[in-house]
């Protein structure tokens, strides 16, 4: 549609051509009313005529050129055929020469736009480019969301990998408690607690895999395919950190690439015109025009025209404009902030995340040492069943920890990337 009116804006800029005929007109009048010299005859006449007309736009004003033919026939009398053509021009020079019937509003110009061929060619094209950006906002949002179901499905296939990794855990320590129960060295509680143990572990092995099915779903659902169509996915491998350019320079690209500020630089430019034409409705309105006629017939001369009253229209125009201006300036200031601040919380949660991603490697590390050192404890009579029991728990734990924190990594710089704009 904005392309559409931008064509429709920039053909104003060509000629306008109108083609005007009569084909046949016949027609008969009473002796009474007839012409002179007819001596009370009836009076019959035959006519037909053709003309074109061309506009031209020139500034805020425009040139106009017309031809037009005719033929008549009167009575007995010889037909006769006439033609002519006549050139006038007319170029406003003081005051209101186009009122815009386009309003910039908050999201850039709206409406069909009107007054001189260059007023709606410059709100068309604004229209434009505001399509332009929703339309490419819309691609690097339904990206993103992509994204990160993308990685939500990864996630979660870490995490019933996990569930199933602790399964087999609590299972070989169940065989563990099971052969001491056996020898007498493991008590009926030890034994019924690991067989809970397993128990759980299937539980959160079907949980899991629940889980997945939902998030395969809903990256379906956004790639636009059945819920159900399997999906098979290229593993992404573990999260990688990139060296990051600093906050300000992030911000400086941001406030480069994106392209809100440009497009309400451009609503601004436009209010201030807008401005601009409304005080010239308070001035008195001159114009100057022109003919000149197939005969050498020409003239030349100007108009002058004032509203005698108080113009309370112009003047409404004027605050309305000077408002229209003040609020362009105010979501400019306000874009570029929120844009800083945008930004901002992008590349702290990005930090944030790989700090937590180190934090989790960590503490994997850590929960799979304690796991070591429990079982073989326990194996020596050092350690109680429940202490294994709670270290494979603390593994598992840290598994998933980890699979959430690469999953939060990579939507942070999906984010962050969202935010400074830049390709």
């Amino acid at each position: 549609v904005a392309n559409l009116r931008l064509v429709a804006a920039e053909s104003l800029r060509f000629p306008l051509l109108t083609l005007k005929a009569s084909p046949l007109e016949v027609g008969w009048t009473d002796p009474k009313s007839a012409f002179p010299g007819m001596g009370g005859k009836h009076v019959s006449h035959v006519s037909s005529g053709i003309g074109l007309g061309a506009t031209l736009p020139i500034g805020d004003g425009n040139a106009a050129f017309s031809i037009q033919g005719s033929y008549s026939k009167v009575d007995s009398q010889d037909p006769v055929w006439d033609n002519g053509w006549q050139i006038s021009i007319s170029l406003p020079v003081l005051g209101k020469s186009s009122v815009s019937t386009g309003s910039m509003g908050l999201a850039g110009a709206t409406g069909a736009g009107g007054g001189s061929c260059k007023d709606q060619v410059r709100l068309a094209k604004t229209a434009v480019r505001n399509a332009e950006f929703e339309l490419d906002r819309a691609i690097a949002k339904a990206r993103t969301s992509l994204e990160t179901a993308y990685h939500g499905v990864i996630r979660d296939m870490g995490k019933q990998e996990a569930a199933r990794m602790n399964l087999d855990r609590m299972k070989q320590h169940f065989a563990i408690v099971e052969a001491r129960h056996a020898q007498g060295n493991a008590g009926d509680l030890d034994l019924i607690d690991a067989q809970q143990g397993v128990k759980s572990a299937e539980i959160a092995v079907d949980a899991a895999g629940h889980a997945l099915v939902v998030s395969k779903m809903s990256l379906n659902r956004l790639i636009g395919r059945d819920l159900n169509e399997p999906l098979v996915l290229e593993p992404v491998g573990e999260y990688v950190k990139e060296p990051l350019l600093s906050l300000d320079e992030a911000i400086s690209l941001a406030l480069h690439y994106r392209q809100e500020p440009a497009l309400l630089e451009d609503n601004l430019a436009n209010a201030e015109i807008e401005l601009d034409k409304a005080r010239s409705g308070l001035l008195p309105q001159v114009s100057f025009k022109g003919s000149l006629a197939d005969d050498g017939s020409w003239s030349i001369g100007v108009d002058l025209s004032k509203v005698l009253p108080r113009d309370y229209t112009a003047e409404f125009s004027v605050k309305t404009a000077e408002n229209a201006v003040v609020t362009a300036q105010h979501n400019l200031e306000a874009t570029r902030e929120a844009i800083v601040m945008e930004v901002t919380g992008a590349y702290y949660a990005l930090l944030e995340a790989e700090a937590y991603l180190d934090l989790a490697k960590s503490a994997l590390e850590k929960a799979a040492a304690t796991v070591s050192v429990r079982e073989t404890q326990y194996r020596a009579g050092a350690a109680t069943h429940q202490d294994v029991t709670l270290a494979i728990a603390a593994l598992s734990d840290a598994e998933i920890d980890l699979a959430n924190a690469e999953a939060n990594c990579f939507a942070a710089r999906s984010r962050l990337v969202d935010a400074v704009g830049a390709k």
